[in-house]
């Protein structure tokens, strides 16, 4: 029973990060590029498949095994203890049209079960991943606002307008997606089907191919709704604004995946977007919307966290030897 509840919330967890993250990025893919919805969903979904095949998976190492020890005896209940919270913090928001941080959610969930219940926790490692998952967005900004002063003197600004140069930052974001942001998918996957939470950092094709999948459906589900926020909310922006958030995003994401952090792409865009758009003026950027976006990140990871710690130890013990520990 438990080991189908796994199998059942794995599929459902990858259906809503299409949903939350693939809506968000096919949304803001399509404004002012040359990519059509599907081709992008197809573009995020590919890169999902070869880019572990190729590089490995470190951030899903590091969910499965160093953030929480989900290796150990207790670990898969533990992991859809948590899963199941990430989804709810998540999906709650999700739903009501903000790309909310599922990684956050995913990370408070996870370090919430290992507080609560018997499963290792890595401070040093939490700490870690916390600091880079606040620095990516904000570098992200700072790196958008210096390429748009520089495409003002340069032909960049015309080629961005023209939409030429969308596709190939659009597929930057799906390789830095891929390396960093979708690999929470993998960590919940390899724990889910008993395949062991060390061999999270080497996914096999047949996993890959099936979660991408399952990603690109929530993807097709989550693009008008979710994408919308993204594609139109923080700012009304140009391909040029486009083109430089997602190159500089993509850059701060990459980075951090080859570092073994995990860190929200949809939030390293949205710092990107602003960032990019105060170079007409901070008035460009559409600051309520942008405040309530960071509302929604600052409380999903400790409302996560909560949830998850108080719900560990009942549901550790549900089935417990007595007297066992």
């Amino acid at each position: 029973m438990e080991t189908a509840a796994l199998f059942a919330v794995a599929v459902l967890y990858a259906l809503v990060n299409g949903i939350n993250d693939g809506g968000s990025l096919t949304g803001a893919a399509i404004q002012g590029g040359r990519l059509r919805p599907l081709a992008a969903i197809g573009l995020f979904a590919g890169a999902l498949v070869v880019v572990p095949l190729v590089v490995g998976a470190p951030v899903a190492e590091t969910l499965a095994t160093r953030l929480v020890d989900f290796g150990a005896t207790d670990g898969p209940r533990g992991m859809l203890v948590a899963v199941l919270v990430a989804l709810i913090v998540a999906g709650g928001l999700a739903w009501a049209g903000l790309p909310t941080s599922l990684t956050l959610a995913t990370v408070g969930a996870f370090v919430g079960v290992g507080v609560g219940s018997d499963l290792a926790v890595d401070d040093t490692e939490v700490v870690r991943v916390l600091v880079l998952a606040v620095a990516a967005p904000v570098v992200g900004g700072l790196v958008a606002f210096s390429l748009m002063g520089l495409a003002r003197l340069s032909v960049i600004a015309r080629l961005g307008r023209a939409g030429r140069i969308r596709t190939t930052t659009t597929t930057m974001v799906a390789l830095a997606y891929a390396a960093n942001d979708g690999q929470k998918m993998v960590a919940v996957a390899v724990v889910a089907g008993g395949a062991g939470a060390a061999t999270a950092g080497r996914p096999g094709a047949g996993l890959l191919i099936a979660l991408a999948a399952v990603f690109a459906l929530g993807a097709a589900l989550g693009a008008r709704r979710v994408g919308a926020t993204l594609g139109h909310g923080v700012l009304a922006a140009r391909p040029s604004r486009l083109a430089a958030s997602e190159a500089s995003a993509a850059g701060a994401v990459a980075v951090t995946g080859w570092l073994g952090a995990p860190v929200s792409m949809t939030q390293s865009l949205a710092g990107s977007l602003a960032g990019s758009g105060v170079t007409d003026g901070v008035r460009r950027v559409r600051w309520r919307l942008a405040a309530r976006l960071v509302l929604a990140w600052v409380v999903t990871f400790p409302a996560a966290f909560v949830a998850a710690a108080v719900l560990a130890g009942p549901a550790m013990a549900i089935g417990a030897p007595a007297g066992g520990t």
